[in-house]
């Protein structure tokens, strides 16, 4: 488990995000929410991708942030491997090379010829190739058809040791969520509303999607 007292962050734009006190669990959490309410900069936080402008998050080295698609380059595939491979010390580029396989992913190929739903693909497999305690993925199911969502969420389960590390998954798409995840947290307006496991949930509502609905009163 990684314990965050309390931080902030204000932007210029007058969003604010504030967290005053959260525990990240081992195993796999869901990050949910409306579009803008804070799903992304929260990972960016904890990734040390964005800074917190009060506070301090103390485990940002132990975090692998997934890729966003249009920072890619027009790499070949196995280039981008090779690039994680020479800066990623606890990359293992023999599991990424394998794990393209399984997908049907020509590793020769270059990176902007794939489909949106294979860029994904690629993202996420370059991330979980990380040995790191904690991986936050945004948005990993974006454009993937329903097979490949179904091995993405296989290989987090297969790949990782969630009985000691953390996944922390922003998406939209809850229905894929309830087989995969143990907590959720949910934001609006920057703030923490909700944070639960999902047995806690599975006591009170019959869905994922119930509570979500419940606390933000649709």
């Amino acid at each position: 488990m990684n314990n965050i007292d309390s931080f902030s962050k204000v932007y210029s734009s007058g969003f604010r995000m504030e967290v005053n006190g959260l525990s990240i669990n081992h195993g796999v959490t869901a990050i949910l929410g409306h579009v803008g309410q804070g799903k992304t900069t929260l990972l960016r936080l904890l990734s040390g991708l964005s800074r917190v402008t009060i506070g301090e998050i103390n485990f940002i080295n132990n975090t692998i942030f997934k890729p966003n698609q249009t920072t890619m380059y027009n790499f070949t595939i196995t280039k981008l491997g090779k690039l994680y491979d020479e800066f990623i010390e606890e990359f293992d580029y023999e599991k990424y090379l394998n794990l393209l396989s399984q997908f049907g992913i020509d590793s020769k190929g270059h990176y902007t010829s794939l489909s949106s739903g294979q860029k994904e693909v690629v993202c996420v497999l370059l991330t979980i190739c990380v040995d790191r305690d904690i991986y936050l993925l945004d948005e990993p199911f974006s454009n993937i058809d329903v097979i490949n969502r179904k091995k993405i969420s296989e290989l987090i389960i297969s790949n990782i040791d969630l009985g000691k590390k953390s996944v922390l998954i922003a998406s939209h798409e809850i229905s894929y969520l309830d087989r995969l995840v143990d907590q959720c947290i949910l934001l609006k307006d920057g703030l923490v509303i909700g944070n639960e496991t999902v047995e806690k949930i599975n006591e009170d509502y019959p869905s994922i999607r119930e509570w979500y609905s419940s606390l933000y009163k649709i």
